[in-house]
């Protein structure tokens, strides 16, 4: 009785280890990928070209206030 129950201890551990382990990988992934895009993002905005098209920024389209 008492090995079955060490048996089972023994499983639910190694699936808390197996989940943190998975966890942690998948929270590596997804800031790698969060900070791949800020830093895109930012590239994008210090090039002056938001759409892609060449065109000005809107901001500079418009006239100086009065």
């Amino acid at each position: 009785m008492a090995a079955a129950c060490l048996g089972e201890i023994v499983e639910i551990v190694v699936f808390v280890v197996l989940s943190i382990v998975f966890f942690y990988v998948l929270y590596g992934v997804i800031k790698a990928a969060v900070r791949d895009g800020i830093l895109a993002a930012d590239r994008v905005r210090n090039s002056g070209n938001v759409g892609g098209t060449g065109a000005p920024d809107v901001a500079e389209q418009r006239e100086p206030l009065a």
